[in-house]
């Protein structure tokens, strides 16, 4: 027999279009406000939880207070309601996917600096909702990040989220009912032994375990039961990324260790000492490829110059036809003077790093132009291609280089252009 709730039409001002996603907790609809003329995503409890009334009103407590939170990496929860025994809370609709739908696709790898990127974006919004009201999310885990189509980040479902001055008794790993709170795979020791005294730190060790398995492809600790996997978040040694990603840093790897300490003292004292961790593995990238252009010998430095009079027409490819773009008029003298290939005195006149930033939101600008007109062919050859265009050797590159958002975007792009091409070659076949 299918639940009742699946069969829902209506709820609310809300109209259910379709069923998106599912949880322990309830089910989650695309569905359209009509006062508001807007998309939303509507998650609606399931029945066992709406027969607690003392859960209920914390749920509404929880669903007010998140709507107060804005944050540009946190999924903005609007308002919440009970109409005819369907209790709900809407929120913001993202288009995009996340994390766990690219670890399922075997021959996606993500980086270090995408995964530098991804948990600084998600500690930023963790953070805020920490100094801002002492709450803690205690379900970090690559399904609950969004990665937007803008290549931005969002963290999603803080429906279990909890203040620390909530009652003790309901900060373990249930809720009233007997729902473990949380997943497995991803929670902390404290967390699994219903600690009263987690505080951050255990999402931390959440994001560590997270960072881990995008890294690695696989989470550090598996087994064949959740008492397997449970189990070794407080016995097994914690592993290294480097034994299974050689290629990551090895200020990262223990950036990665520290966050999946077994003791929470033993981890980062605070967000902000988690982020500061991350841009000291930033300049530390950039210092290492400094200090790599330094050693070259003159003969290879010489070349790259010459190389780089020669690939200066190259930045023509990037100039939008005149017929498929309208640049604004702010940004068009600026972008004139930029990618004028008849004057390198214009050239010189903006600084490198103006002229860095213009070149990309020109770059960015064309492939969401490409990607919208599903031209699969030119946003995978303008991907490709891309840093051989960016002057190399030059001043560009190093900018280019130390970019990390950049570079995340430039292969998200690539991938949505690379699926257009395969969903081509399904329907040709």
């Amino acid at each position: 027999m299918i639940p009742q709730q699946q069969q829902l039409a209506r709820v609310g001002d809300y109209v259910i279009e379709s069923q998106i996603g599912s949880g322990g907790m309830g089910l989650i609809y695309k569905a359209k406000q009509i006062s508001m003329h807007r998309i939303v995503a509507l998650k609606v409890l399931r029945d066992n939880l709406v027969s607690n009334q003392k859960y209920l009103d914390r749920f509404f407590r929880e669903v007010r207070l998140l709507a107060s939170m804005e944050h540009p990496n946190m999924v903005r929860v609007y308002e919440g309601g009970n109409d005819r025994g369907n209790v709900w809370f809407s929120m913001e609709y993202i288009q995009g996917d996340d994390l766990n739908l690219y670890l399922m696709r075997r021959t996606f790898k993500f980086s270090e600096y995408q995964a530098r990127f991804i948990g600084r974006h998600v500690a930023l919004a963790l953070a805020y909702a920490w100094n801002y009201q002492r709450m803690i999310h205690r379900d970090v885990k690559p399904a609950n990040i969004m990665l937007t189509k803008r290549g931005e980040i969002k963290l999603l479902d803080l429906g279990i989220s909890k203040k620390l001055d909530d009652d003790p008794n309901a900060m373990g790993h249930t809720t009233a009912d007997g729902l473990l709170v949380g997943s497995p795979t991803y929670m902390s020791p404290e967390q699994v032994s219903a600690g009263k005294d987690i505080d951050f730190r255990t999402d931390i060790y959440s994001l560590g375990i997270t960072l881990y398995h995008i890294l690695a492809g696989k989470p550090p600790y598996d087994g064949t039961s959740v008492v397997d996997v449970i189990t070794q978040h407080f016995s097994a040694p914690i592993p290294d990324i480097r034994e299974v990603r050689p290629d990551i840093s090895r200020r990262f790897a223990n950036v990665i260790k520290k966050m999946m300490a077994k003791q929470k003292e033993d981890r980062y004292a605070s967000w902000e000492d988690f982020i500061a961790a991350l841009d000291k593995c930033d300049e530390m990238e950039k210092k290492r490829s400094q200090r790599k252009w330094g050693k070259l010998p003159l003969k290879q430095i010489l070349l790259a110059v010459a190389v780089c009079f020669v690939a200066i027409p190259a930045l023509c490819l990037l100039i939008p036809d005149a017929q498929e773009e309208n640049v604004t008029e702010e940004a068009a003298p600026r972008q004139s003077m930029i990618l004028s290939t008849g004057s390198t005195e214009k050239i010189r006149e903006i600084a490198p790093q103006q002229q860095y930033e213009d070149l990309k939101k020109q770059i960015l600008l064309k492939l969401e132009q490409h990607l919208s007109a599903k031209d699969f062919d030119k946003g995978i050859e303008r991907c490709k291609n891309l840093p051989a265009q960016i002057l190399p050797g030059g001043k560009l590159e190093d900018f280019f280089k130390a970019d990390a958002d950049f570079k995340f975007k430039l292969d998200i792009f690539l991938m949505k252009f690379e699926e257009l091409r395969k969903a081509d070659e399904k329907i040709l076949h």
